[in-house]
């Protein structure tokens, strides 16, 4: 039984390994570069709150969201970086950083 757990974790590691390198190669990655995109502004109502982008290119997690944008449902242009340095209890999408943000 312990052989089995033991196996079934270290499947597990692979895999979770795996899918977290797919994610920061696969498409919409600009790790080295800003990206500016159209987006939406969406409140989901976990861990306290927590704010995300939904853009054509995926769900990215805001780390420096201005308040005045903090409406669900607001239309936006924004000019995204990585955050790799940032963590979140959220988890909703990549951590970016807001360069600009404009109501479009």
């Amino acid at each position: 039984m312990r052989l089995a757990l033991v196996r079934l974790s270290t499947v597990l590691l692979v895999a979770s390994a795996l899918s977290c390198a797919d994610a920061a190669t696969g498409p919409g990655d600009f790790l080295n570069s800003p990206f500016a995109t159209n987006a939406t502004v969406r409140f989901v109502d976990i861990e306290g709150g927590c704010w995300s982008l939904d853009t054509p290119q995926g769900h990215y997690e805001p780390i420096n969201l201005p308040a005045e944008f903090r409406v669900d449902g607001f239309a936006v242009r924004v000019s995204l970086r990585a955050a790799p340095d940032m963590v979140s209890i959220c988890m909703m999408g990549r951590l970016v950083r807001i360069d600009d943000i404009r109501a479009r």
